[in-house]
């Protein structure tokens, strides 16, 4: 089995506890897979559970610890998906004009 990083562009989906605040997201997930298509059903799954919708693929690459230096935190969320099957970071982005300080 093997680990796949997968980085993904999304955008807010209409069920999303923030839609009023957020537009979109870069997510870096870490998935172990036998394939790499199926790897990347599962990061694209993993998007809709959490109420965002799928735009595109930035990256699709078969993993290994040996790509991460000492203190990486990748190296982390790659040890978490060969322990648990997946890992997962969202870095989200704003709307226009949203001040998070009046929310």
């Amino acid at each position: 089995m093997f680990v796949y990083f997968i980085q993904m562009i999304a955008k807010v989906g209409i069920n999303h506890k923030e839609i009023e605040k957020v537009e979109g997201c870069i997510c870096n997930c870490w998935i172990q897979s036998d394939d790499k298509d199926q790897a990347k059903e599962k990061a694209k799954q993993l998007l809709l559970e959490h109420d965002w919708e799928f735009q595109s693929f930035e990256q699709v690459n078969e993993d290994s610890s040996q790509n991460y230096s000492d203190g990486n935190e990748g190296l982390h969320f790659f040890e978490q998906a060969q322990q648990s099957g997946c890992a997962h970071v969202f870095h989200i982005w704003d709307k226009p004009n949203v001040n998070r300080e009046e929310i």
